[in-house]
């Protein structure tokens, strides 16, 4: 699979100075009508062109900080997570969604008891046209090896720093 670049997907460089600080106008305008809190803005439009013959968009939530686009796909579900801070000097939205954030994310949009998985693909699979976080969610059995592997590595660390507590 050949890379993409962000600029495949959206090229601001053809804007002129005025028109850039227009755009980034309209969009501080725009995120300050969001709510507060996540909120389902769109639930199951086949009509919107996020559609595709291996994923279908089923819900959009928007915040002030965040939107969140849940995905049907043939597994279960994922979600893709960005913020929505602007940054003009990049010409890029805001990186840097933390693990707690993330955490909160699934919980506010029901998936607070569902186990997420997030990849990391190899070189030549990269797609990075966005600050997005993709989180996939399986059904449930399909995780549990994971799972497991997790908790042998908490139980690990925790016998690792009993041990360290006994020796110093």
């Amino acid at each position: 699979m050949q890379q993409m670049d962000r600029r495949d997907y959206f090229d601001d460089r053809e804007l002129n100075r005025e028109q850039r600080r227009a755009l980034a106008k309209h969009k501080r305008a725009l995120i300050a009508s969001y709510p507060e809190k996540l909120t389902m803005v769109l639930d199951g439009d086949k009509s919107l062109p996020y559609t595709s013959h291996a994923m279908d968009l089923r819900e959009v939530w928007r915040s002030k900080k965040f939107t969140v686009m849940v995905w049907n796909v043939p597994a279960d579900t994922k979600i893709s997570i960005q913020r929505n801070e602007w940054n003009p000097s990049t010409r890029r939205y805001a990186d840097g969604i933390t693990w707690d954030e993330i955490m909160e994310i699934k919980r506010d949009i029901g998936l607070g008891e569902s186990t997420g998985v997030e990849f990391f693909p190899a070189d030549t699979d990269v797609i990075n046209i966005a600050n997005v976080r993709h989180i996939w969610f399986f059904p449930n059995g399909a995780i549990d090896r994971i799972l497991k592997l997790w908790q042998i590595n908490l139980n690990t660390l925790s016998v690792g720093r009993n041990y360290m507590k006994q020796i110093l």
